[in-house]
């Protein structure tokens, strides 16, 4: 699935992209500013937003750092900088495709949106300050790998292209992130346990 992706959005089989999912309107303008900092071959980028409504304005503030951009569901063609992933469905298809990810609700009063999902696919995360739902993940991915905690465009910026441009780095911290998780096992046994007077 996310070699069709890749293939359909226009990506070359080695071209290196970076997701953005769940995000909201009022953390766009930081993104695109990240964006415009990169160099030229890192620039790509997949963003899902998390409501309708925030896709306009992910668009606008692209548009307005010179980032050309295209929507998902209007068969991209090469030359996209940022790709507004406007379909349903396909998020956890964009992270397998990814080299690095970007938690939304992070950044704004959003309290986060889940960082684990994107572990799983294979792309090492990178989060902003506001985890307030999801701080027992984030807190344990923050202690594996402290540099996945950023705040400003550039400190975004900076994280990516470093992830991005050094593949043994960004290997070491996937692992990092990945084992910090806790175990699946763990987590479902007190209730399983609960639940065995039922069983």
């Amino acid at each position: 699935d996310a070699a069709a992706l890749r293939a359909a959005i226009g990506l070359a089989p080695d071209e290196r992209v970076w997701v953005a999912g769940s995000l909201h309107a009022d953390e766009a303008p930081l993104l695109a500013a990240a964006c415009a900092r990169l160099p030229e071959p890192l620039r790509r980028a997949i963003v899902a937003p998390r409501h309708p409504a925030a896709l306009r304005a992910i668009e606008a503030a692209a548009r307005s750092q010179g980032l050309p951009t295209a929507r998902r569901s209007a068969a991209p063609a090469d030359g996209w900088c940022v790709l507004l992933l406007d379909s349903m469905g396909e998020l956890r298809t964009a992270y397998a495709a990814a080299a690095v990810a970007v938690v939304g609700g992070t950044f704004g009063p959003h309290g986060g949106h889940d960082p684990i999902e994107p572990l799983r696919c294979g792309a090492p995360v990178l989060f902003g300050p506001q985890t307030a739902h999801v701080e027992a993940e984030v807190g344990a991915l923050r202690a594996a790998e402290p540099q996945a905690a950023v705040s400003t465009a550039d400190e975004l910026a900076t994280r990516i292209s470093e992830w991005l441009s050094d593949e043994p780095l960004r290997q070491a911290v996937l692992q990092r992130q990945r084992g910090a998780l806790p175990d699946p096992r763990a987590v479902a046994a007190p209730y399983i346990a609960a639940f065995d007077a039922w069983l």
